[in-house]
């Protein structure tokens, strides 16, 4: 936390969508698709700490400092592409691969920034810091990009988080969302007509699960996200399905068929939920104690990928999917060899999980953590860095080049 707000070390998950304002049409998406790099052109970007000098003191002060860098899908040609204090998350590249959006955490504040992928131009999208922006998506053209803004005060409580879109050639920035609660997690439908998105609420507490909400793991519960619709063109938002469950991580498919989303029944009583765009329920599935998370659907909507929590008491986390397509909501494992796992993408062609992950059972051995890849069958797991230092946060980005190899 910073002064109260949440910084970049600990938001967690977020909904990597397609996003904007206004309607596109069919030949749009599909050809957002194709600049995706199908043929397999794309590059590969990931958060470390390899070049940050006296990283085990930072990590000891519980200060996170890392750098992001850029990489072939094979682990060539690494390189450095920032040289700035604070961490870095929520990598989006832009659809064209001309920029790399993230949001940037330090002690004073959360904004969104942007680096170009041979490090040679870089920004933030609030040149003035007059506020804390995170959760960033970008539309199919690339020129908006919609996030959670919380004005930059020394008391976050008293301030509410909003939904706002920035026109990133013009500047101008237009609120989506105005009400005294806290609304964020945009996801927005292919589309571009609606956006699912997180209203924070008082938390009901089920009966006889009073003393469920003392443990330091189920702190977070203590506040109910309600799950709501957004009309573009009525500007109106309505509960998408029962209001009285806690919800989190929502992302639609890019059929625009399906809204992932977890939900929460109360004390560890959590379940993966598929629903349609007008909130019917189209399958679901209970996996973890502690629920599941970071959905991403591959490129057809067939399939729906996701983190979790191994169901034994061994904490071992690891990436799965579920067969949307035939209604298979068994979830398949793609990683076993691995212990923990931070952060995961899928390649634009649908055949490579890129993760950072630690095959340690001690999750503060930083220098375990390494990015990897892996097949979506869960064939041919390599490490692409192999490095004593501590890979974070990873993405994948269309046909970005450029950017000093690594010495």
């Amino acid at each position: 936390m910073i002064n109260g707000r949440p910084n970049a070390a600990g938001i967690l998950f977020a909904a990597f969508t397609l996003i904007g304002i206004y309607p596109v049409s069919a030949d749009a998406v599909e050809e957002f698709i194709s600049r995706e790099g199908k043929d397999g052109n794309y590059t590969v970007f990931f958060t470390s700490d390899r070049d940050i000098e006296n990283s085990q003191a930072l990590q000891k002060d519980n200060r996170f400092h890392t750098e992001i860098y850029r990489m072939n899908p094979d682990g060539s040609e690494a390189a450095r592409l920032t040289s700035e204090a604070g961490m870095q998350s929520f990598l989006t590249p832009a659809p064209d691969g001309g920029r790399l959006y993230y949001v940037q955490g330090t002690d004073e504040d959360t904004e969104i920034a942007w680096v170009t992928p041979d490090g040679g131009d870089r920004g933030y999208l609030d040149e003035n810091f007059e506020a804390n922006n995170y959760y960033p998506t970008l539309n199919a053209a690339g020129d908006r990009i919609i996030f959670t803004s919380v004005p930059n005060v020394e008391t976050y409580k008293d301030n509410d988080e909003e939904i706002f879109t920035m026109n990133l050639e013009t500047g101008a920035k237009q609120k989506i969302t105005d009400n005294d609660l806290n609304d964020s997690n945009p996801a927005v439908s292919p589309d571009q007509t609606s956006m699912v998105y997180l209203q924070s609420r008082e938390r009901i507490v089920p009966e006889g699960d009073e003393n469920m909400y003392s443990d330091l793991k189920l702190r977070a519960l203590a506040s109910r996200n309600v799950l709501y619709k957004y009309d573009f063109q009525t500007r109106k938002s309505t509960p998408l399905y029962k209001e009285e469950l806690h919800y989190m991580y929502p992302v639609f498919s890019p059929d625009g068929r399906y809204i992932a989303v977890t939900v929460n029944y109360g004390g560890v009583n959590f379940e993966t939920l598929v629903l349609t765009p007008s909130g019917e329920e189209a399958g679901a599935f209970s996996f973890s104690n502690y629920g599941c998370g970071k959905y991403h659907f591959n490129s057809d909507s067939s399939r729906l990928y996701f983190m979790c929590t191994e169901p034994e008491e061994t904490g071992r986390q690891g990436i799965y999917y579920v067969d949307i397509a035939n209604r298979d909501f068994n979830p398949s494992v793609v990683t076993e060899d691995v212990f923990f796992i931070k952060d995961y993408a899928l390649s634009p062609d649908d055949k490579t999980v890129f993760f950072s992950g630690s095959r340690s059972d001690n999750y503060t051995d930083w220098n375990a953590w390494e990015i990897y890849r892996i097949g979506v069958d869960g064939s041919g797991l390599a490490n692409l860095t192999n490095n004593n230092s501590r890979e974070w946060f990873v993405a994948v980005g269309p046909d970005a080049a450029g950017g000093e190899e690594e010495e």
